[in-house]
């Protein structure tokens, strides 16, 4: 896939309180993650989205393209929800991401992630 070309995926998170814990429900790809403290959310994602990216790699298939998109009640929740600004890549993560995104001439995922509720 040429970089140039091909714009980078929007990721749409939403974060949400559930069962005492912070929940993190990508929209285009059915991935979730929780824990405990929301600052530990946007690690916990890059990480299982660098894994399922890896896992995809060695399958020879296309970056999450295995991953149908999550149930549409989570782009509902998004309508309306507070974008968060202060979530952030963790720069260690980000960077290993990013090397494995190169290595696959994929463009690097933008995640966008909005507060829905608590």
């Amino acid at each position: 896939m040429d970089q140039t070309t091909a714009p980078p995926p929007v990721i749409h998170v939403a974060v949400f309180r559930q069962a005492g814990r912070w929940v993190a429900q990508c929209v285009e790809v059915n991935i979730a993650v929780s824990a405990a403290q929301r600052d530990d959310l946007l690690r916990v994602l890059t990480k299982r989205i660098q894994g399922q990216i890896l896992l995809d790699a060695r399958s020879g298939v296309a970056p999450l393209s295995r991953l149908g998109p999550a149930n549409p009640r989570y782009r509902t929740m998004l309508e309306g929800a507070t974008r968060l600004d202060t979530l952030t890549v963790p720069e260690p993560l980000k960077a290993r991401l990013l090397k494995l995104i190169r290595r696959l001439d994929w463009p690097s995922p933008t995640l966008e992630l909005a507060a829905v509720g608590g």
